[in-house]
């Protein structure tokens, strides 16, 4: 082979090489810029998923039975898009956070069939409806939640909520002033129980600067008296309370299979961990190998 000949000339002689395949380009709508980075979107999931678990407990009390909450995407939507999406009868609570209208939808379908199984109802193939004043305060209560669970941990809190299921009744109670901030952070939540599937949408117009908690450095241990030998095996009453009432002794005594004794706490709130007469934290119910379990949320480690 002539040395003289160039690498250049070389590759021309070879003949053109096979083009590679371009990187695929993700569709955008550039009438509506993001404002999110990717790391920045990816960090507001993993704040936001810190709730998880009090979202399912929230859900496993209304469906009554085991279920799933997942939030599975933190992207951006255009007012536009939300509104334009809505399919009446649809399930939807407007409120304020940071000064603009913001909305929580929740799938049709999923809404009905989770006010039947709450009332009771032997669940059937309702479809897509609309709720019934009953339904309405079920779902409302357990939508309003849910958005302040989420928004809270994100730093913010909707304001005045109200729930709307047709065109005409959403127009008469957002208000949407020409110069609305046109953009929204979506927090998007899968559903799961034994008898249907759905998705929650929150949207909110505040973007939060969250920041992840960072581990801290551990302190030096303080040097504490050993428990004597004596008390190591000693054992004490430790309780799960879910809440103490007052009733008459006339009350009582005058209880029967089937009654109802009211409580104070709501679905889904924590149960007290006693020790004795005193508590020390408080823990979410679930199962573990097919048995009833606490997971501890908080806890005071007394000296």
């Amino acid at each position: 082979m002539d040395t003289a000949i160039t690498p250049e000339e070389r590759a021309a002689l070879a003949g053109p090489r096979e083009a590679l395949p371009a990187p695929a380009v993700e569709a955008r709508d550039f009438r509506h810029p993001r404002r999110l980075a990717p790391e920045h979107a990816a960090r507001i999931k993993r704040v936001a998923q810190r709730v998880q678990l009090e979202l399912e407990n929230q859900l496993q009390a209304a469906a009554r039975g085991k279920s799933k909450a997942e939030i599975v995407a933190v992207t951006e939507s255009s007012v536009s898009e939300i509104l334009d999406s809505l399919s009446e009868p649809f399930c939807l609570l407007i409120y304020e956070t940071g000064g603009q209208t913001s909305w929580t939808v929740l799938d049709t379908n999923f809404a009905v069939a989770l006010a039947e199984r709450m009332l009771g109802a032997p669940l059937g193939l309702s479809g897509s409806r609309r709720l019934t004043s009953v339904e309405i305060g079920l779902i409302r209560s357990l939508v309003t939640r849910a958005a302040q669970t989420v928004l809270q941990v994100l730093g913010t809190e909707p304001k005045n909520p109200r729930f709307v299921q047709d065109r005409e009744a959403l127009h008469l109670a957002q208000e949407l002033s020409p110069k609305a901030d046109p953009q929204r952070l979506s927090i998007q939540v899968a559903l799961s129980t034994s008898f249907a599937d759905g998705m929650l949408r929150i949207y909110t117009s505040a973007t939060p600067a969250v920041v992840e908690a960072v581990a801290p450095t551990p302190a030096p241990a303080k040097t504490k008296p050993a428990l004597p030998a004596t008390l190591a095996d000693a054992e004490v009453e430790l309780r799960a309370e879910l809440d103490c009432v007052d009733i008459p002794l006339d009350a009582v005594l005058a209880l029967e299979v089937g009654d109802v004794i009211p409580l104070t706490v709501q679905p889904g709130e924590p149960i007290r961990i006693c020790i004795e007469d005193d508590c020390y934290g408080k823990a979410r119910w679930g199962e573990l190998d097919g048995k009833l379990a606490l997971r501890v949320s908080e806890w005071n480690k007394r000296s």
